[in-house]
């Protein structure tokens, strides 16, 4: 599986805070690529998946705070969202520890990652910006 999860400009979505917090989640998330080929049980595979959801939480926790903040008329539908990839999330890791495999993780990581910041949080990032510099 050839991945390249390197910042570019393409997961930008103007707001520094978020666009920040993404580009921590992609060295978290190439982090875990990094340990494909680990057992499961590894330590250091444990440990970085520990690290990639607390932050995931961390993050969207901001997101949300700065929706709420600027009224985003689809803070309800997000915040659903983060809820589900978070417990989708949680359900993959667990089939991680059962199925000792992380390609479905991975693939769900790189879906998740691409799809929702350059769809939704690109979105989220135009609201906020404009509404910051009224």
């Amino acid at each position: 599986m050839e991945i390249d999860l390197e910042w570019n400009d393409h997961y930008l979505i103007g707001v520094e805070e978020i666009d920040v917090q993404h580009k921590m989640l992609l060295k978290i998330m190439r982090q875990v690529f990094s340990l494909k080929d680990q057992e499961a049980s590894s330590p250091e595979l444990k440990k970085t998946l520990r690290e990639l959801k607390k932050y995931a939480q961390f993050h969207f926790k901001s997101e949300e705070m700065l929706m709420e903040l600027y009224s985003y008329p689809k803070y309800e539908d997000q915040k659903t969202e983060h809820k589900l990839i978070n417990a989708k999330l949680k359900t993959m890791m667990e089939q991680v520890k059962t199925e000792n495999d992380i390609s479905e993780l991975l693939y769900f990581l790189i879906e998740w990652f691409v799809g929702h910041t350059r769809d939704k949080d690109r979105i989220m990032g135009i609201f906020i910006n404009k509404n910051r510099s009224e």
